[in-house]
């Protein structure tokens, strides 16, 4: 109902007097409350395009209510079971399938989200994305040992639907220009290292 919705009204917001603009806008806002929670910020996302900043809020709430979860599925399945990549690898894409309020991390948002993150949430990142890798680790040691089809521990953690997001995201943290903590690079050359590995993997999308 909202993309009828929001279509029409992008029709009726084209044309007309800035009366009639305003009063078709007024009308959509108003029946898109109605829809839910998240409803009215994708309208905003329509008509204003995507702020940035909300997005980064976005991610942090989302890190916040979900990171422990998160850190304890990796310890006890060894790893990824869920939907959680978009909170665990920002970048500045939105993921069609994450659900709303969409999330993302802009380039000159990266100093402030560092800044930012309360001590708790930042250990709790952390230790998901070291765990990752000590989970890569192993992995590729145990592929090594033995004779296999397969040549990179990356799909043994991660799916191969998540390899371009850790991608982007090592392109993200890497490029900005601001202070990182030397743990946080030790992580992006880690996983670096395993999506080279992966390249030549039969997995790898």
């Amino acid at each position: 109902m909202f993309r009828f919705l929001s279509m029409s009204a992008h029709r009726t917001v084209g044309r007309g007097s800035i009366q009639q603009r305003s009063l078709a806008t007024c009308v959509l806002r108003k029946e898109t409350e109605k829809q839910g929670p998240f409803a009215l910020q994708r309208m905003n996302n329509l008509f204003y395009g995507f702020n940035t900043v909300q997005a980064k809020e976005n991610l942090m709430q989302k890190q916040k209510a979900y990171l422990n979860t998160i850190r304890w599925e990796l310890v006890r399945e060894g790893r990824k079971r869920g939907h959680w990549s978009w909170y665990v690898f920002p970048n500045e894409d939105t993921a069609r399938l994450e659900p709303y309020p969409k999330s993302a991390l802009a380039a000159q948002h990266v100093p402030s989200y560092l800044a930012e993150l309360p001590s708790d949430q930042l250990e709790d990142w952390r230790f998901v994305l070291e765990k990752i890798c000590d989970l890569m680790d192993k992995r590729q040691v145990c592929l090594l040992s033995a004779p296999s089809f397969y040549t990179s521990a990356f799909f043994e953690v991660l799916p191969p639907q998540d390899r371009e997001r850790v991608i982007k995201f090592i392109k993200l943290f890497k490029s900005a220009e601001c202070e990182k903590p030397v743990w946080l690079l030790n992580v992006l050359n880690r996983l670096q290292h395993h999506i080279e590995l992966s390249k030549l993997d039969p997995r790898a999308c």
